[in-house]
C-alpha cells in the first residue's frame, strides 16, 4: 500500500522486515565492513557471518552513501509522496541523521513543493524502531503531516525507553561508542551493566549486576518501572543463537505475556551493523508508551 506521506528510516531501527514492507517504509541500509570489504546490512551480510568474524577480528561499520540515501527519498517521491518523514537512530551514535538532513535539504531545494522532516529519535535499535512504528500507525490513521511530526517529536525521549545488556563491553569500546557506560573493569569482575540511551542520545549505565542472569533480571525490572500501569508496545530483541540467550529472551516474553496493559509486541534480532558494536549474546527490551 502506498501512502501520500512517505516514511524512511535506516536499518538500525531493527523493525521486522515484514512490517517495513507491509507499511511502505523505505529502509536505507547501514554498512558492515569485514576485511575492508563493505556489505549492506541485512541484505549482503548475515548475523552468523559477523559473529564468526568477531571471534578473531573487529569488524567495522559505515554510513549508507549519499547516493543510497537519496535513492530512498527519490523512490518515495516517485511513488507519489510529496511529504516525507525520515527517522534515524541517535545522531550521537551514528552519522546517519546528518546524512538524511543533508539529502533532505538538497531535495527540497530542487523541488519547492516537497516537504521533508528528519527526526532524531535519540535512541537506538528497536527503540528507534518503535518511533518508526508510531509514525507508521499515525500515517495509517490519516493524521496530517504536521500532526504526526508534532506527536512524534513531543514523544521523544520520554515515551520510549530501550534497555539492553551484553556479555562484554569490548566491542562498544572498540567502536568508540562507550558513552557514559562503566569502564574497563566490568569484564574482569563479571559485572554486566544494563545500558540505555539518555536524553542526549548517548549510552549510559542504568545499573550494574554480577553476571548476565542478574543483569537480565535487573533490566526487566527497569522496564516494568518504565511502563508501570500504562498501555505499551513492547519489543524484545537479541543477538546470536546461544541457548542461554534464547532462554533469557523466552523468560522475558513469558513475563510480558502476562501483562494486561501490553497492546502490541515485536521480537527479533538486532541488525548486523549494530551487532558489530555489541557482540554476541545481547538481550534487550524496549517499550513505547501507547497513549
Amino acid at each position: 500500500m502506498v501512502y501520500i506521506i512517505g516514511l524512511i528510516c535506516d536499518s538500525g531501527c531493527d523493525l521486522p522486515q515484514e512490517y517495513i514492507k507491509q507499511n511502505g517504509i523505505f529502509s536505507v541500509k547501514l554498512k558492515v565492513i569485514l576485511d575492508d570489504v563493505m556489505y549492506k546490512d541485512l541484505e549482503e551480510v548475515q548475523e552468523e557471518t559477523v559473529i564468526d568474524y568477531m571471534k578473531t577480528k573487529f569488524p567495522k561499520t559505515s554510513l549508507p552513501s549519499h547516493a543510497e540515501v537519496k535513492e530512498g527519498f527519490t523512490e518515495l517521491i516517485k511513488s507519489g509522496c510529496n511529504e516525507i518523514i525520515g527517522i534515524t537512530i541517535s545522531g550521537k551514535l551514528s552519522g546517519t541523521n546528518n546524512m538524511f538532513n543533508l539529502v533532505a535539504k538538497e531535495l527540497m531545494q530542487e523541488n519547492k513543493d516537497l516537504c521533508i522532516e528528519i527526526i532524531d529519535t535519540l535512541s537506538i535499535s528497536i527503540g528507534t524502531g518503535l518511533y518508526v512504528y508510531k509514525t507508521a500507525e499515525l500515517i495509517k490513521k490519516g493524521r496530517s503531516f504536521s500532526e504526526i511530526i508534532k506527536n512524534v517529536k513531543e514523544s521523544i525521549p520520554k515515551k520510549v525507553k530501550v534497555f539492553f545488556t551484553i556479555p562484554t563491553l569490548k566491542y562498544l569500546k572498540a567502536g568508540g561508542r562507550i558513552g557514559k557506560v562503566m569502564g574497563t573493569l566490568g569484564d574482569i569482575i563479571n559485572i554486566k551493566p544494563v545500558i540505555s540511551v539518555n536524553e542526549e542520545g548517548i549510552y549510559y549505565t542504568v545499573s550494574k549486576d554480577r553476571g548476565m542472569k542478574a543483569s537480565v533480571e535487573s533490566m526487566y525490572k527497569h522496564f516494568e518501572k518504565f511502563v508501570e500501569n500504562q498501555k505499551f508496545v513492547v519489543a524484545v530483541y537479541k543477538a546470536g543463537v546461544q541457548p542461554i540467550t534464547n532462554q533469557f529472551v523466552q523468560n522475558i516474553l513469558d513475563n510480558v505475556q502476562k501483562m494486561k496493559n501490553m497492546t502490541s509486541k515485536f521480537t527479533g534480532t538486532i541488525s548486523s551493523a549494530l551487532l558489530v558494536h555489541t557482540g554476541d549474546g545481547l538481550v534487550g527490551i524496549a517499550a513505547l508508551i501507547d497513549d
